[in-house]
C-alpha cells in the first residue's frame, strides 16, 4: 500500500538543473540510509555525503546566476530537500540551511563583498544564525564582533558563518541590527549539539572573539527589509523573496520528506500480522488501522499543500509584485500549520506501528524523532505564528518584525 505524498513541484519559475539534482537525490537515498547510523553516532554529516552534494551542485541551486549559481527558487529547494530527507533528514536539513545562507551571500551583500566570499574557498559554503547573539562596535573599515550563536546547522562543513549582531555605540546601547559574515577560520565551535532528533546536523555553537568584519561583509537588517518592500523586476528569486517567510517555508522540506518516507514505510507493512491480542490475520484486516493510514496521508497532504501555497507565493508571486504583509504572515502560518500536521501524522504512524517501531534499530523512530525536532525550529513556532497572521489580518500591531 503506497499513498502519494510527493513534494515535487508542479510548476516552477526558475532554476537550472532541478531535474538533474532531483535524480541525484533519488539515487543517493540508499547510500544515505546506509550512512544513517554513522550520521547519528558522529552527530555530523559524513564527508562523503557532503562531497556528493557539493559535486552535484546542490549548494549552488539557489545561488544567483550572476555568481555562477543555478538561480533556483523556493519551490525547487523544498522539493530537493524533501527528496534527500527520504534517505536522511539530517542531510536534508544541512542542505537546506547551508544552501540558503550560501545563496544569501549573493542576494544580500553588495557585489564586491559577495564575490570576495564566493572566491575565497572552493566551495564557499556558508552557515548561520540570524538571532542577534553577537555584539559589534564600529571601527575603521568595518566592525569588531564578539558573540556566541547556538544551533548553527552545518557549521562543521562551512567556510563562512553569518551571525546576527547588535551594533552598539560607545555606551553599549544598540544602534542597529545586522548580519555579519565571518570566516570560520576566525571562529571556534563548541560541541553543544546533543539532542534526540536531527542528530546529524552538527548544529553546534559558533563563537567569535573580537573578530574584525569588513563593511563589505555586513548586511543591515533594516536595509534588507526596506529592499524587500520594493519591486525590482530584474532580480533573481533569492533576491526578491522576503527573508522571514522564506526561512519558515524553506525549513519544511526536510520534515515533509521525512513524513513521506515514514508514511511509506508504515504503509508497506500492512501485510504483517495484525495487532497483538486481536483476531486480525494482517494489519490490513483491521479497518481502524487502514483508516488511520488514510488520515495520516491527509495530514501529510495538508502540510504539503500549505507549503506549496507558501512556496508559490514566495517564488511565483514575487516575480510580479511585492507581497503584502498579510500574505507574508500567511506564508509563515502556512509553514507553522504544516509543521503541526506533520507532528500529528508522525505520532499516529508510530501508534499504528506499535511498540516495535521504537526499537533503536528501527528507521521509523529515527524519522519520528527528526520530524518532532525539525518542526520545532523557532521559525516554525506554530501558535505565535497563528497570532502573527491574525494580527495582520485584523490590522493589529504585530509582535514580531519578522514578517
Amino acid at each position: 500500500m503506497s499513498i502519494d505524498t510527493s513534494t515535487e513541484p508542479t510548476v516552477t519559475t526558475s532554476g537550472d538543473h532541478f531535474d538533474e539534482l532531483l535524480e541525484v537525490a533519488r539515487d543517493m537515498k540508499p547510500r544515505l540510509v546506509k550512512r544513517a547510523a554513522q550520521t547519528e553516532s558522529e552527530r555530523r554529516i559524513p564527508q562523503e555525503t557532503i562531497d556528493e552534494l557539493t559535486d552535484a551542485g546542490f549548494f549552488k541551486y539557489m545561488v544567483p546566476k550572476r555568481f555562477e549559481g543555478f538561480g533556483g527558487g523556493c519551490i525547487g529547494q523544498v522539493a530537493l530537500a524533501a527528496e534527500l530527507a527520504r534517505g536522511c533528514p539530517s542531510t536534508a536539513w544541512v542542505y537546506t540551511l547551508v544552501g540558503d545562507i550560501t545563496a544569501f551571500v549573493g542576494a544580500y551583500l553588495e557585489p564586491d563583498g559577495a564575490q570576495s566570499i564566493y572566491g575565497s574557498a572552493a566551495p564557499a559554503l556558508s552557515c548561520g544564525v540570524t538571532a542577534p547573539h553577537g555584539t559589534a562596535t564600529q571601527v575603521a573599515g568595518g566592525y569588531r564582533v564578539s558573540g556566541s550563536w547556538g544551533f548553527a546547522s552545518g557549521c562543521l562543513h562551512s567556510s563562512w558563518f553569518m551571525g546576527g549582531t547588535n551594533v552598539v555605540d560607545d555606551l553599549g546601547n544598540p544602534v542597529t541590527y545586522a548580519q555579519m559574515f565571518m570566516p570560520m577560520e576566525s571562529l571556534s565551535i563548541q560541541d553543544t549539539w546533543h539532542v534526540v532528533g536531527m542528530r546529524g546536523t552538527g548544529s553546534n555553537t559558533v563563537v567569535a572573539q573580537d573578530v574584525f568584519v569588513p563593511s563589505q561583509h555586513v548586511v543591515s537588517v533594516s536595509g534588507r527589509l526596506a529592499r524587500e518592500a520594493e519591486f525590482h523586476p530584474g532580480d533573481e528569486p533569492v533576491d526578491r523573496i522576503p527573508f522571514a517567510p522564506f526561512f519558515s517555508i524553506g525549513l519544511m522540506g526536510p520534515t515533509l520528506g521525512a513524513a513521506t518516507e515514514l508514511q511509506d514505510l508504515v504503509s508497506s507493512r500492512v501485510d504483517r500480522p495484525g495487532p497483538s491480542y486481536f483476531d486480525f490475520a494482517t494489519q490490513a484486516d483491521a479497518a481502524v488501522l487502514v483508516a488511520e493510514l488514510g488520515e495520516t496521508a491527509m495530514l501529510i497532504d495538508t502540510a504539503k499543500l500549505h507549503v506549496r501555497r507558501g512556496a508559490g507565493e514566495l517564488e511565483i508571486s514575487t516575480a510580479d509584485h511585492v507581497l503584502d504583509r498579510v500574505t507574508r504572515a500567511r506564508c509563515r502560518a502556512d509553514a507553522a500549520h504544516a509543521a503541526e500536521n506533520l507532528r500529528r501524522a508522525a505520532d499516529k504512524l508510530m501508534s499504528v506501528s506499535g511498540g516495535g517501531a521504537f526499537a533503536s534499530a528501527s528507521r521509523l523512530q529515527q524519522y519520528w524523532r527528526d520530524i518532532n525536532v525539525g518542526t520545532r525550529h523557532a521559525f516554525l513556532n506554530t501558535r505565535p505564528l497563528y497570532e502573527a497572521y491574525a494580527r495582520e489580518v485584523c490590522g493589529l500591531p504585530n509582535t514580531t518584525q519578522f514578517i
